[in-house]
């Protein structure tokens, strides 16, 4: 409650002065010292004072974008995979395995933001989900115990992590990223909710300005939440594109709000790409190694890349041409954002089976105000 309230008062320091908090803080003291024995009245006067600190957090900072960093070992793995594979299949495997789309040609970009799949070759924390996934997958067909291919494989979203140059960006979709494998292993998603929103809040609290202008910040978090709480009723369609239909209905006020575009086509092009796409990191791994080693034996061993980066691509660019693949929306008020969010929120709420979002404990809430 107090983190939230944290980030609440960060997220107004938009709108409210460094004065305007100093005064909130002094009234939740006075406000405090007055009714000093009611409970509920000092934890709103608590909750007052947190909101205050965020406002005084958020004006106390610099706002100030990453530069990205990329290491030489990743730079290596780049060159290796563009001496093994052709263009564009080289584009999006580095993409896949890194991030990377600098060599991509702009116009199969567009074609992947028409079809709602550019999600697969950005740094998410959903792509760090397959990363662990895969490498899981690979442990176990070694027969390694699976409580000892899980850290295994939390060593490896750090080693991928490293590869990348440790972005900043990069680092929260890690921790996201972790949090997910962490409720998967245990059975209980929603038992992690905690630890990403105070994870999130030391987020915001390190660098406020990335709660409002990052955008990558807010889809990774919005992202992980789609995963912990929809999941669930996506469970049916199996692990992988499970989680990326959970993810991406919880992303798609927000990608509309920002790129004002929607796509139509986007679940048919996720259900036929989704399922290669571990498959596809794995046989580039590997022939991305043997890159390292002689070339021409990566090329060899690419074949299987290949086609199945062929395929991928020829599927985005014969839906992206489908009359209607996506549609330009106009641009909307940040309040119709908020109140799509509240209305997946009740709809959450009411399939997890709570009660109308405790609307009895919040009548009581207002009567014992008026009483006061």
């Amino acid at each position: 409650m107090f983190l939230l309230g944290f980030t609440l008062g960060i997220a107004s320091g938009e709108i409210l002065s460094k004065m305007v908090a100093l005064i909130l803080l002094s009234l939740a003291i006075i406000f405090i010292s007055l009714v000093w024995g009611n409970r509920k009245m000092v934890l709103i006067g608590f909750l007052l004072i947190v909101f205050s600190f965020g406002v005084l957090r958020f004006e106390s900072s610099e706002f100030h974008y990453q530069k990205e960093v990329v290491n030489s070992l990743a730079q290596r793995i780049e060159l290796t995979i563009n001496k093994t594979l052709p263009e564009p299949q080289s584009s999006l495997l580095a993409g896949l395995l890194l991030g990377i789309r600098r060599e991509m040609p702009a116009s199969l970009l567009e074609d992947f933001s028409r079809t709602g799949t550019t999600h697969i070759i950005a740094l998410s924390g959903y792509n760090i989900t397959i990363v662990a996934s895969v490498l899981m997958a690979f442990f176990g067909f070694l027969t390694i115990p699976r409580r000892h291919s899980f850290w295994l494989a939390i060593i490896g979203i750090v080693f991928f992590v490293w590869l990348a140059g440790f972005q900043v960006s990069l680092i929260r979709a890690a921790i996201m990223g972790v949090l997910v494998l962490v409720a998967i292993r245990s059975g209980r998603l929603y038992s992690v909710t905690n630890a990403l929103v105070f994870a999130g809040a030391l987020m915001v609290l390190w660098d406020p300005f990335i709660l409002l202008h990052n955008v990558s910040f807010q889809l990774s978090f919005l992202a992980t939440m789609g995963i912990i709480y929809l999941f669930p009723f996506f469970k049916r369609f199996g692990e992988i594109l499970g989680m990326t239909l959970a993810a991406q209905f919880m992303v798609l006020p927000l990608i509309g709000y920002y790129f004002s575009e929607f796509s139509l086509i986007s679940p048919l092009a996720n259900i036929l790409i989704l399922p290669v796409i571990p498959v596809t990191m794995l046989f580039g791994f590997f022939s991305t190694l043997a890159g390292f080693l002689w070339v021409p034996l990566a090329q060899i061993l690419s074949i299987p890349a290949w086609l199945l980066l062929t395929y991928q691509i020829k599927v985005v660019e014969i839906l992206s041409r489908v009359p209607f693949a996506s549609l330009e929306l106009p641009q909307f008020h940040w309040l119709w954002l908020v109140f799509l969010y509240v209305i997946i929120l009740l709809w959450i709420l009411r399939k997890r089976g709570c009660s109308w979002l405790g609307l009895e404990r919040l009548r009581s809430w207002l009567g014992l105000l008026r009483r006061t």
